[in-house]
């Protein structure tokens, strides 16, 4: 794939290389910027596992995930730590145990696309919360009059899909568009909130780098 090929470039490497020698070379001279370094790299996993998600890239998933596992530990998240173990030795065995399942995950199936964007994949969570719940609080759902006895509850599940199915139509006969064509990232305002608080990092740090004393002893 043209990703991987991407990753494996050996100006890639020599970068990374040369970046990580950097890095050591700072993180000796000031306690400062070897704090900042630690954030930076926190920041990266971050950054990867949630681009993981959207993207549906397992792999990058598998390797965010197990980024994070010292993490839990750090900040005593102990229980996140063990299960984290265990679940991600299932999810690495899983071309063994389960290869149906890990085709799926690996052709970008493990998590969930409402729309065919790249950066549209959504864990299934998150998902309940933007969907689910956001029909069990707006006009018509359970919270607004209705209820939230057991009756009510099984009536408005059961009838979820035909309703769906009935919008959805809807929506096709009056041309109506639910979500726009356009990814919100790339919308003319977020893009100009983006540009602004890029500056206003750029100016601090100019002013006020980390990286530029030396304190220790």
């Amino acid at each position: 794939m043209l990703e991987n090929q991407f990753v494996n470039s050996e100006s890639i490497k020599a970068r990374e290389d040369n970046l990580c020698r950097l890095f050591s070379i700072l993180s000796s001279q000031s306690q400062t910027a070897r704090l900042w370094l630690q954030y930076i790299h926190h920041m990266e996993i971050i950054t990867a596992f949630i681009a993981a998600q959207h993207t549906s890239n397992w792999d990058m998933h598998l390797h965010a995930f197990h980024a994070m596992l010292p993490v839990f530990v750090a900040a005593h998240h102990f229980n996140y730590a063990k299960s984290g173990r265990v679940y991600l030795q299932q999810m690495q065995d899983l071309p063994t145990t389960h290869p149906w399942l890990y085709k799926h995950f690996n052709d970008r199936m493990f998590t969930v696309h409402k729309t065919d964007r790249l950066w549209a994949g959504l864990s299934t969570d998150v998902l309940i919360e933007q969907d689910m719940l956001r029909e069990i609080k707006r006009r018509g759902g359970l919270t607004r009059g209705r209820g939230l006895t057991d009756t009510t509850r099984m009536t408005w599940l059961n009838t979820l899909l035909q309703c769906t199915a009935v919008i959805v139509q809807l929506c096709k006969v009056t041309g109506f568009q639910v979500s726009a064509a356009e990814h919100v990232d790339v919308s003319q305002s977020r893009m100009r909130c983006d540009a602004s608080d890029l500056e206003n990092l750029t100016k601090f740090f100019t002013s006020s780098s980390p990286f530029c004393y030396a304190d220790s002893s």
